[in-house]
């Protein structure tokens, strides 16, 4: 989990938790790290780590929650990080206090005395500082969850989206406010898993088990709290990374960045697919496409599929004519219908080719994102001329039952474009608030 936050402001408790124990724990050290060379600890140094402990356990017993306070998902959370660190500290302070109580017991003027100096308090200090030192690093990364997770807890309270933005990628933050809105707090799996596997593709069924327990309450919704912990426990990679076995709790450290070769090889891949959408061949599938609407307004649905149709019409009427041997009925028309699918064809392949290359992984989105390709534009003319002509194929062309749902039909690119087009037009709507705000404090 992160360990740098920023301050907010928060209750005397919650402020409380990190600074008083980091404190406790950092004095403790002190005397520890005082005796590595010989790992002998003296009885006033083991009564000090004791009182030391005394106080982590006095700060801890107060940030428990009471029977009439309003329980959370995190709430409970915190209150067992908070049981565990207790009880670590508990095990470590018995182990300090029989070592003491044997120093104590001890006769100085006795054979045994000298034993115990030379050879038996040396050992056990070590084992007690190995302890200790190993104890006192799982106490501080729990304690430090815990701040994260009181801090979480008041922010989520708050029912604002933006406030919780520095707990999150700017992936995933857009991500959540692209399918729930910057409003909402909460939605549900059936929407959310809808949008991710439109972006990401298709989950596999242990994978979409393991996310809708991590992600979901009892009602059957994704919580923006879930949502951030589970950020947590995959180290902020968004979307998720497909092995969970494999990369949950996995170290940040451990995670394999990509090399400069690798990079630029995507990047020459990226490169060529603009390349490709930019030559002759593919102006001309476009203008192929276009010249056929003219005259419909794009924004008129209606007006477009009836079109779209009436190219079907001519499609299906063409390979009538061919399959009967009247090729002497064919018109210019047919031919122009017979261009337009090959068209059509040729455009949806190559925005699959884009889909395909943009789930690749981070590596590839972040090029695809700095070359700024396709652009909202071309999706929207994608969406606006080609999906119509896709419907007709399907509805008019083969002859499908109009009765049956298109979406029993329709390719999965169009879930994706439709997706990341919504995206991009929030992505454009934060930087133009952002941009707004900023000028807001130069006139100021």
């Amino acid at each position: 989990m992160p360990t740098q936050l920023s301050s907010r402001t928060t209750s005397p408790i919650y402020h409380s938790i990190p600074q008083n124990t980091s404190i406790v724990l950092s004095h403790s050290e002190k005397f520890l790290q005082s005796r590595v060379a010989n790992s002998i600890l003296i009885s006033d140094e083991i009564d000090q780590f004791l009182n030391d402990c005394d106080q982590i356990l006095a700060v801890l017993s107060k940030v428990q929650f009471s029977c009439d306070q309003q329980v959370t998902f995190l709430s409970k959370k915190c209150n067992t990080l908070t049981k565990c660190i207790i009880n670590r500290v508990q095990i470590t302070k018995s182990l300090a206090s029989k070592i003491l109580n044997q120093d104590q017991k001890q006769e100085k003027s006795s054979e045994k005395y000298i034993k115990w100096v030379t050879m038996d308090r040396p050992l056990l200090s070590k084992q007690l500082y190995e302890y200790i030192q190993t104890d006192s690093d799982a106490i501080l990364q729990r304690i430090n969850d815990l701040h994260f997770e009181y801090q979480l807890d008041e922010a989520s309270k708050q029912q604002d989206i933006t406030s919780l933005r520095e707990f999150m990628t700017s992936a995933s933050y857009l991500f959540w406010t692209t399918t729930f809105g910057r409003d909402s707090t909460e939605g549900l799996w059936k929407q959310f898993i809808y949008f991710y596997q439109a972006l990401y593709g298709v989950v596999d069924i242990s994978m979409l088990q393991f996310m809708e327990k991590l992600l979901c309450n009892n009602e059957h919704k994704v919580t923006i709290d879930r949502f951030i912990l589970a950020l947590c426990e995959y180290n902020n990679q968004f979307p998720f990374p497909k092995d969970t076995v494999q990369l949950v709790n996995q170290d940040a450290s451990n995670t394999k960045s990509i090399s400069e070769e690798r990079r630029m090889q995507l990047t020459k891949t990226a490169l060529e697919l603009v390349e490709k959408f930019s030559e002759a061949k593919m102006r001309n599938h476009l203008v192929t496409i276009y010249t056929w609407y003219r005259g419909c307004d794009k924004k008129d649905k209606k007006q477009m599929r009836d079109r779209a149709d009436q190219w079907g019409l001519l499609v299906k009427e063409r390979r009538s004519f061919i399959s009967e041997n009247k090729r002497e009925l064919l018109q210019e028309k047919h031919e122009d219908a017979e261009r337009i699918d090959q068209a059509r064809r040729a455009v949806f392949f190559f925005y699959e080719q884009f889909m395909v290359m943009w789930r690749a992984g981070d590596a590839t989105r972040e090029i695809l994102e700095e070359i700024n390709f396709p652009g909202k534009g071309r999706i929207r003319d994608f969406l606006n001329f080609v999906a119509p002509l896709d419907q007709a194929n399907y509805y008019v062309v083969m002859g499908i039952d109009k009765d049956v749902p298109i979406k029993d039909y329709r390719p999965k690119l169009y879930n994706f474009m439709d997706t990341y087009l919504s995206m991009l037009v929030q992505k454009s709507k934060e930087r133009d608030e952002y941009a707004k705000q900023q000028n807001q404090k130069i006139t100021e």
